[in-house]
């Protein structure tokens, strides 16, 4: 059996929230320590949070909810391509994707040699997409995307046009994936978001097994 990675972002109290976002939190309910029969734990966060599934009606009043994603989109084989490239655009993608046939991408990015990214405070100075990077995604054939920082989108994007172009043409988005341990190739990528009806996206448990 081949070795199974795990490419989810650890979640802790510590996480590096937008700012404005909702921090995470979690409270004792009931604790075995006090007396309590069992253990229960009260989490607050915002469902964009860590390693999460942006469904288009994330931007999109009358788009699909994060239940309606089809698993097929989001269980299958994934191409993860490596750049160096901090603002990814379409030449980027051609240079690290083209030819390739796949129609779930996931790109390693500058990001994962950061760890700093991944901790207090939130960090604005990720790599990530492009307008023109999101609309070759859209051109090629592309089921679902993912990358490893916090969006899908460069923070100088402030019309969300990454977002927009991605999510219209029915691309599933995953955002803060671990990546960092993952050389490009071929893996089979398992992403599972949690089955919250009619919202816009749902935490995940994302991972890959190398395709032999």
């Amino acid at each position: 059996m081949s070795k199974i990675i795990d490419i989810t972002m650890p979640l802790t109290p510590d996480y590096p929230a937008f700012p404005g976002d909702p921090a995470v939190t979690w409270e004792t309910y009931l604790d075995v320590e006090k007396g309590d029969p069992y253990r229960a734990t009260v989490i607050t966060m915002l469902n964009h949070t860590g390693t999460h599934v942006d469904a288009p009606a994330h931007f999109m009043a009358d788009g699909v909810t994060v239940e309606r994603i089809p698993l097929e989109t989001l269980i299958g084989p994934a191409y993860v391509a490596e750049t160096e490239a901090c603002r990814i655009g379409a030449e980027e993608l051609e240079a690290c994707a083209g030819g390739v046939e796949t129609q779930r991408l996931l790109l390693k990015t500058p990001n994962s040699a950061r760890p700093e990214l991944y901790e207090q405070p939130f960090r604005t100075d990720f790599c990530s997409l492009t307008p023109d990077g999101a609309q070759w995604i859209a051109d090629n054939g592309i089921l679902a995307m993912g990358i490893d920082c916090a969006s899908a989108e460069l923070i100088d994007d402030a019309e969300h046009e990454a977002h927009r172009i991605l999510l219209q043409a029915g691309v599933v988005i995953i955002e803060w994936l671990k990546l960092d341990q993952v050389e490009p190739g071929m893996y089979e990528l398992t992403c599972l978001p949690l089955k919250l009806s009619g919202l816009d996206g749902a935490p995940a448990r994302a991972v890959l097994r190398p395709i032999l």
